[in-house]
């Protein structure tokens, strides 16, 4: 009957520690470098949001990259796709400026994505925070 109990017993907290909320892991490609904005970094909203980013696709080409925010509720805030003849690059500059005004400081997503010329996809994750200035 003990052993039942024990075993009843790590079965629960099993589960319950199942249950528990993970970290949603980024994607982190080694093809891509974001220089702007860093990791967790602050911006005011009355700023620019600078996205700057480097992909190296080593052995392959680039056909096509895409740069898009999103805030913490899942709205696009910016998108911008752009195909490319890149096979004879061996680096890739991206760059892209813009204004988003907001109402209450949010959590933000930068993701920039490539497609390569043997069909895979690659993708960096960069999370950071609007400041909202006007208070």
């Amino acid at each position: 009957m003990k052993t039942n109990r024990s075993i009843l017993a790590a079965v629960a907290l099993a589960a319950l520690s199942a249950c528990e909320e993970k970290e949603i892991p980024r994607a982190d490609s080694s093809y891509i470098t974001v220089t702007s904005p860093a990791w967790n970094q602050e911006i005011h909203d009355d700023a620019d949001i600078v996205v700057k980013a480097v992909i190296k696709p080593q052995e392959k080409s680039v056909v096509s990259y895409h740069i898009w925010l999103v805030d913490n509720e899942k709205n696009e805030v910016y998108n911008k796709k752009v195909d490319c003849d890149c096979k004879d690059k061996d680096e890739i500059q991206l760059e892209a400026s813009f204004k988003y005004d907001i109402t209450k400081t949010s959590e933000l997503l930068l993701h920039v994505d490539a497609v390569l010329n043997d069909g895979s996809n690659i993708r960096e994750e960069i999370p950071f925070k609007l400041i909202d200035v006007k208070k």
